[in-house]
């Protein structure tokens, strides 16, 4: 029983007599099915809808954003008049998008570049660089030269 979907409970259907648009109208009279048609028609939208307030940009988000978003929003009023205002929006959102990657990329990388573990600092990062392997006939090995060269963090080098 516990492992049953229903937990032993017999499943039913919830829509009942709602799927069909037949069953829905039965027992309605001819003004009630009339007022359904109307309100029916009422939902579909004029060319001129969805009609958005003045202030509804404003109202909805804060200075920062609006700070920031103001020359995407001016990039993609340029674009309006010759893509449609649906393809400036995606080719907006792509950019926007593209740019966020890129320097969430350059700020890992700059990170990872300059922010490596030394023995002065214990919270960094550690990047492990693995030597060449020997082949053979290789000359060009640059792998540990010394015993106590291998993870001293540029103790060696430093001034103290």
């Amino acid at each position: 029983m516990a492992s049953s979907e229903t937990g032993g409970v017999k499943a039913m259907s919830i829509y009942g007599r709602v799927v069909r648009e037949r069953e829905r109208l039965i027992g309605m009279t001819v003004e009630e099915r009339a007022w359904r048609a109307k309100f029916v028609k009422s939902q579909i939208l004029s060319p001129e809808e969805p009609i958005i307030p003045k202030n509804y940009y404003k109202y909805f988000n804060n200075p920062i954003r609006r700070f920031f978003m103001a020359p995407v929003l001016k990039f993609e009023g340029l674009l309006t008049p010759f893509m449609g205002s649906k393809c400036a929006y995606v080719t907006r959102n792509t950019i926007v998008g593209v740019c966020a990657i890129i320097s969430v990329l350059h700020i890992a990388y700059y990170y990872y570049r300059y922010n490596t573990a030394t023995w002065v600092r214990k919270a960094c990062w550690i990047p492990i660089r693995v030597p060449f392997f020997e082949r053979p006939g290789c000359t060009n090995n640059n792998g540990l030269v010394r015993p106590k060269q291998f993870a001293t963090l540029g103790f060696e080098n430093s001034v103290l």
